[in-house]
C-alpha cells in the first residue's frame, strides 16, 4: 500500500495524465483520517511567507489588477501578524492560500496540499466520505453514494455536521483565485472536497447531512467508510476516462458537433481534426457546432491549429502580452520560447516587456477548409486558451459564440511552479498578462 501511494504521488509530481493516476488521486483525496500534523514554528511560517511574497512580486506581471497595492500590502501585514505561534501545515495553508487567491488570477494559486501527516495516516488506513460529492452552481450535491442510503444523484446537501453548506463553500472558495465567479474553482474543489473538509474540520468518522430533493428536506447520519469499501464503487464509477475529442453527425447530416475538452494535446487534436474535417467537408455538412464548454484551455498553438480548419479573416490572438522580467521568466522562456528569451535575456529584472503578437493571415480562398456556418458553445468554465479560441473566432469572423467564457479580455497565464522551503506547499505564479 505504501509503495502504491508513493508511486502515485511521484506520477502526480511529473504531471502524467493516465486514467489510473486520475483514479488514484481521486481516491487518495477522498480519504479522511484524524490529524496529527507536522508543526511549523513561527519562524518557519514567516520564512515561507516571505518567500511566497518575494516570488509573487518578482514573477507576477500585475498583482494589482483587481486590488490596489495598499490593499495587497495590508493583507500581507495582517497575515504576517498571525504567524506568531506554531501551527500545522494545513492550518498555514488556509491562512496563506487566500492571500494568493486575492490576486484573482485563475493560474496563480496553491495546489491542494498532500501534507506528510495526511500521507502517513493514509498509509495506515482511514475513512472516506460515504458519498461522492460535487460542487455545481455554488451548491454541494450528491454525485453518487458509496454505500446504500436514501440519497441519490443530484440531491443537494444543504448542511454537513451542523455547518451550512454555503458557509463551507464560502470558506473553500477563498482558497482559489479566478477572474470571474466561482465556476472554474468547482472542479478542483470537487476533486479535493473530502481532503479539504478533513483539513478544515477534522471530519471523517461520522457525517450528519441535511438533504434537499425538490420540496422534500430530511436529515440522515452516515458513518465514514474505509478504502476496501470505497475503492470498488469509485473504480466502477470513475475508472473510465472521458474522451477529450469526440464527433457526432445529426441523422439528417445537416449538423456536425465537435466536443473538444482541451487545447494542449496537439498531436491528438490534429489527428482528430484531420479525420473529422475530411468527412464533413466531403459530405458538405452545412452547420458545425464546436462545443468547448468546460474546456480548461491549452496553448496558443492549439488555438491556431483548430482555427486553421475553419474559413476566417486575418486575426491576432493578443494585441500584446506583458511579461515580467525575472530570472524565472528568463529560464521559462529559454526552455519553451527561445525566440522570446533572445529578446529578454539582457533586460533588467523587474521590468515589463511587451510581446507583440504576429497576425495570422486569412484563409478564405483555400479550398480544403470548412466554409459552412460555425457556432461555438462556451460557458463559465471555458478558460484560458479555450477562451482565447472563442475570442479569435469573433475577431476572425469565423463564426458566432453562444455563452460567456470564464476569462475577461485581459487575463494571466504561462505559469511556473514553486515550493515553499519549510511547509513544502506547492504554488503556481503566472508570468504573462494577455490582452485579447
Amino acid at each position: 500500500q505504501n509503495s502504491l501511494i508513493i508511486k502515485c504521488l511521484i506520477l502526480k509530481r511529473q504531471n502524467m495524465k493516465t486514467p489510473s493516476l486520475i483514479l488514484m488521486i481521486i481516491i487518495l483525496c477522498n480519504l479522511s483520517i484524524p490529524i496529527n500534523a507536522q508543526v511549523l514554528t513561527s519562524r518557519q511560517q514567516k520564512e515561507d511567507f516571505d518567500t511566497l511574497y518575494s516570488l509573487l512580486c518578482q514573477v507576477h506581471p500585475d498583482l494589482f489588477m483587481y486590488q490596489t497595492q495598499k490593499e495587497f500590502e495590508e493583507k500581507h501585514d495582517s497575515i504576517y501578524r498571525l504567524l506568531n505561534k506554531e501551527r500545522n501545515v494545513s492550518d498555514f495553508y488556509f491562512i496563506v492560500s487566500p492571500f494568493v487567491a486575492s490576486v484573482k488570477d485563475g493560474h496563480t494559486n496553491f495546489a491542494i496540499p498532500a501534507t506528510p501527516d495526511r500521507i502517513d495516516y493514509l498509509n495506515h488506513g482511514g475513512l472516506t466520505l460515504p458519498l461522492r460529492l460535487k460542487i455545481v452552481d455554488d451548491k454541494i450535491v450528491v454525485d453518487f453514494p458509496l454505500i446504500s442510503c436514501s440519497m441519490q444523484e443530484n440531491d443537494e446537501i444543504t448542511c454537513m455536521n451542523n455547518i451550512n453548506s454555503q458557509t463551507i463553500l464560502s470558506q473553500l472558495y477563498l482558497l482559489l483565485g479566478a477572474e470571474k465567479g466561482n465556476a472554474i474553482k468547482e472542479n478542483q474543489l470537487t476533486l479535493y472536497l473530502s481532503t479539504l473538509l478533513w483539513y478544515k474540520y477534522n471530519w471523517g468518522d461520522k457525517y450528519d447531512f441535511t438533504i434537499k430533493r425538490g420540496n422534500k428536506i430530511w436529515k440522515e447520519s452516515l458513518n465514514g467508510i474505509g478504502q476496501i469499501d470505497a475503492l470498488p464503487v469509485l473504480k466502477a464509477k470513475l475508472g473510465k476516462s472521458l474522451p477529450q475529442f469526440s464527433y457526432t453527425l445529426s441523422p439528417d447530416k445537416q449538423t456536425a458537433t465537435l466536443q473538444i475538452m482541451n487545447l494542449y494535446q496537439l498531436p491528438q487534436l490534429k489527428q482528430f481534426c484531420d479525420s473529422v474535417f475530411s468527412v464533413i467537408n466531403r459530405e458538405h455538412v452545412p452547420n458545425l457546432v464546436i462545443d468547448i464548454r468546460n474546456n480548461k484551455g491549452g496553448s496558443s498553438a492549439g488555438v491556431d491549429m483548430l482555427l486553421s480548419y475553419l474559413s476566417h479573416d486575418a486575426y491576432t490572438l493578443y494585441t500584446k502580452t506583458d511579461l515580467k522580467i525575472s530570472s524565472y521568466s528568463k529560464l521559462y522562456n529559454k526552455q519553451k520560447h527561445p525566440e522570446t528569451y533572445e529578446e529578454i535575456k539582457n533586460l533588467p529584472d523587474g521590468s515589463l516587456f511587451a510581446i507583440q503578437d504576429s497576425s495570422v493571415a486569412g484563409n478564405r480562398d483555400k479550398a480544403d477548409i470548412y466554409k459552412g456556418t460555425v457556432t461555438v458553445l462556451v460557458n463559465e468554465t471555458t478558460y484560458s486558451g479555450a477562451s482565447t479560441f472563442a475570442s479569435a473566432i469573433k475577431k476572425s469572423h469565423a463564426g458566432k459564440i453562444l455563452g460567456e467564457t470564464g476569462c475577461p479580455n485581459v487575463y494571466f497565464g504561462n505559469y511556473m511552479s514553486f515550493t515553499l522551503p519549510n511547509s513544502r506547499l506547492e504554488y503556481y505564479v503566472s508570468l504573462n498578462k494577455f490582452y485579447e
